[in-house]
């Protein structure tokens, strides 16, 4: 069996943005949101497990379902979604993108 190298490039693709998010996360809402450091650290424990149980649940639904496009587009758009309404949180007091505190 051969395999297919867009498909190997769209999952090293995603493992880039997932790891990218572990590392930033925390100082990102730090300085955009001022978050403190025990929020910042729970938020990104949240979308760990959040991941994870996403991963399961789509498991569970890619073994039952047939119409497997349908159940990759609905996760898409779940966490589309929730990206969405947490991106569009209002920045209490937070300084320009580019100065540093």
């Amino acid at each position: 069996m051969r395999c297919d190298p867009h498909g190997v490039r769209l999952l090293r693709a995603a493992d880039g943005v997932d790891r990218r998010i572990q590392t930033f996360a925390v100082p990102a809402l730090g300085m955009i949101y001022r978050a403190p450091l025990v929020l910042a650290t729970g938020a990104l424990t949240v979308y760990l497990f959040g991941n994870a149980s996403g991963v399961l649940t789509g498991g569970f639904l890619a073994d039952r379902a047939t119409r497997h496009d349908l159940v990759a587009a609905g996760g898409v758009l779940c966490s589309a979604t929730l990206m969405v309404v947490l991106a569009s949180a209002p920045c209490r007091s937070a300084p320009s993108a580019w100065s540093w505190p």
